[in-house]
């Protein structure tokens, strides 16, 4: 049984997760709010994908959208479980997933090494089971490729990292690098966002200012504007704000993760901090 914080902080067993449901339980836009894109397939020929996993969606969408050759983004959950949960059970740590962005990039325009840069540059990958004060299971870090290229980079860019963070006395890296894992999209701005604001959003995303936000269960909240250091109420490690997106599903084989990066599953959930030098 799942009774508080503490279960939240370790990855559960496929025979612990809750069974879902057999069909998405909500809309998704048929287009991004800010690029006017596809959320879904089919893509533009010559496009290729990535999933990455960087703590609380809402602000880590942001950073790959504002990235030149980027074509489109969607949130959602990867990495668990079970199939197209609510937001609710994934934040409850049954279904296994991790908060991830859908990233649609033209290689030919910034390459998915770049991309790597933007995903260890906008989190702290050493805090296993939490980014900052968002604590579980779903916030974990982690990357999942579609191809051999994609996580024969991931694992190099990764050991790069882990020497510079080893050498500023930070702990190991915990980020999971696993094979594709399907994004289960999630839903678009909340209903409980009004047109005004949601026009507000879309002048403020065009000119790549963002409102500063925080998340509320399922329910996205306009905080103010201005200084992107004040915002999500969640406090994440990156500054987390926001402005549109989606969300749902995923279910990643355990058994194709690269176990030396495997991190979070076997990673005591805690709060990492630098280590005494």
């Amino acid at each position: 049984m799942f009774s508080g914080r503490k279960d939240k902080m370790r990855m559960i067993t496929e025979d612990e997760s809750l069974p879902g449901h057999d069909h998405r339980l909500f809309e998704v836009p048929a287009q991004h709010f800010v690029s006017f894109t596809p959320l879904e397939p089919p893509f533009p020929d010559g496009l290729e994908q990535a999933i990455f996993g960087l703590g609380c969606f809402w602000g880590a969408e942001r950073k790959f959208w504002q990235t030149e050759g980027v074509y489109t983004t969607a949130v959602g959950y990867a990495g668990g479980y079970s199939p197209n949960p609510t937001y609710e059970e994934v934040c409850s740590g049954r279904t296994g997933h991790t908060e991830a962005v859908l990233v649609v990039f033209d290689p030919a325009k910034v390459s998915y090494a770049q991309l790597l840069q933007v995903f260890w540059e906008a989190h702290d990958p050493t805090q296993g089971m939490r980014q900052g004060n968002d604590v579980g299971s779903q916030y974990r870090s982690a990357i999942y490729t579609f191809t051999p290229e994609q996580r024969a980079a991931a694992i190099a860019s990764r050991d790069m990292y882990a020497t510079r963070l080893r050498d500023a006395g930070f702990d190991e890296i915990t980020t999971e690098i696993c094979r594709r894992a399907d994004l289960l999209l999630r839903r678009g701005l909340s209903p409980a966002i009004s047109r005004e604001g949601a026009e507000r959003i879309l002048r403020v995303g065009r000119d790549r200012r963002l409102l500063s936000c925080r998340v509320d269960r399922s329910r996205l909240t306009l905080v103010s504007g201005g200084d992107l250091r004040h915002a999500c109420a969640s406090a994440c490690a990156s500054p987390c704000c926001a402005v549109r997106s989606t969300g749902s599903r995923a279910a990643a084989d355990p058994q194709s993760c690269d176990e030396s990066s495997h991190g979070p599953h076997h990673v005591r959930g805690r709060s990492v901090r630098r280590r005494d030098r």
